[in-house]
């Protein structure tokens, strides 16, 4: 298949217990209707074996001998770009242009321990250092009205990642048992204690939003038919809490998902295709039960992930932790089409992509032209190929 490049029943929770209260809102124009879905691809996706430079002889002849996907298989985008073939069910969101790639994204001096490299993704920092609060959290603190949102951000794989540590209420809504945990702390001991008075506020504020979101769900109960449009996997079943969060008309700002098994160091074919699938396949069904439900313009989808591979494959059939890799986002508002380049693999090390974005310029792209917020602390990373990434 060739795409020309411009066609190119029960939700739980636990918390992270911020406290944020009624601060006041920056001069900002923020939009409670709109919803950034992030997709961590945890482990470090091998972009070369997702987006194949199926004209450069070294990817077959020198980098990937046992692991290469056969030309026959590829889905062409272009006279230089191919899709792993796991990934079709994304080419219709490619045909009506409201589906991105975006080549080579990292940062400088890339690390590649997984726990150090997320932290600095989530952190939304550089190579030199991480942060210890979440870049969505850091974001929110400081723009949001609590009054504004039912909660500030929302997580549905268990990890807060770039919401932790926000003074405002972030949830990890996974596990419906943990509802309980939380229970009323005795006003007589709160009176003299500084830190249950605190505690005790926390738990009030938890309490309240998930009382809203328990009502909204209820009010709000979601087809069959649009729940079916998700796979039945474990990202699959993340996104399908996503669409009964938004269907409900929950105010959140942010949700978070994740797929986990991207550290493939051996026998990487038939793990990445299945993981490929099940992010297409999520991807896909998020976009077909949006426009169901009239909201697909009201959300953007956009993987990252810690790293990508080495470029050389290893003596186990498969790769290792490496630098740059591609990513994509998705939604109705979104500039279709390819950012960036695809790298030539001549001018590559083995050991990974040398990044060419910067993954915290198109983080900048989102909060401006798509949550609508102007002064946020990447304001530095602009890129202008990115100044109309998202139609506003």
């Amino acid at each position: 298949m060739t795409l020309t490049r411009r066609a190119l029943g029960c939700l739980g929770a636990s918390m992270w217990l911020g406290w944020h209260g009624r601060t006041a809102l920056a001069a900002t124009n923020l939009q409670a209707n709109r919803i950034l879905i992030l997709i961590e691809l945890n482990g470090g996706n091998d972009g070369l074996n997702s987006v194949i430079p199926y004209r450069q002889d070294r990817y077959f002849r020198d980098f990937r001998r046992s692991i290469a996907i056969a030309g026959d298989r590829l889905i062409t985008l272009d006279d230089s770009t191919a899709f792993h073939p796991a990934l079709e069910p994304i080419l219709p969101a490619f045909a009506d242009g409201s589906a991105g790639l975006i080549h080579n994204i990292g940062y400088t001096k890339p690390n590649r321990s997984h726990f150090a490299s997320m932290a600095i993704w989530h952190g939304g920092a550089d190579g030199r250092q991480s942060e210890d609060q979440g870049w969505v959290a850091q974001t929110y603190d400081a723009h949001a009205k609590a009054h504004e949102f039912d909660v500030l951000g929302a997580s549905l794989d268990g990890a807060l990642g770039p919401m932790k540590g926000g003074q405002g209420l972030f949830v990890d809504l996974t596990d419906v048992g943990r509802l309980q945990e939380i229970t009323s702390i005795d006003a007589a001991a709160t009176s003299h204690n500084p830190l249950l008075q605190i505690i005790e506020a926390k738990r009030q504020l938890y309490n309240d939003a998930v009382a809203t979101i328990s009502r909204r769900l209820a009010r709000n109960p979601l087809p069959r038919d649009v729940l079916d449009k998700l796979p039945r996997s474990r990202l699959g079943g993340q996104a399908r809490q996503a669409i009964r969060l938004i269907a409900a008309g929950v105010k959140v700002p942010v949700i978070k998902l994740m797929l986990d098994g991207f550290d493939t160091h051996a026998w990487q074919a038939d793990r990445h295709v299945r993981l490929l699938a099940d992010l297409a396949l999520t991807m896909a069904g998020l976009r077909d039960a949006l426009i169901t439900l009239g909201r697909y313009d009201d959300v953007v989808m956009l993987t990252y992930s810690e790293f990508g591979r080495t470029l050389q494959e290893n003596a186990s059939g498969g790769t290792d932790h490496g630098a740059g890799a591609p990513h994509w986002i998705m939604g109705g508002r979104v500039r279709g089409g390819m950012y960036g380049n695809m790298p030539d693999l001549e001018q590559q090390p083995g050991d990974g992509f040398a990044h060419e974005i910067d993954y915290r310029s198109v983080f900048a792209a989102v909060l401006e032209q798509h949550l609508l917020i102007a002064d946020h602390k990447f304001g530095d990373q602009r890129m202008s190929q990115f100044n109309r990434l998202i139609n506003t």
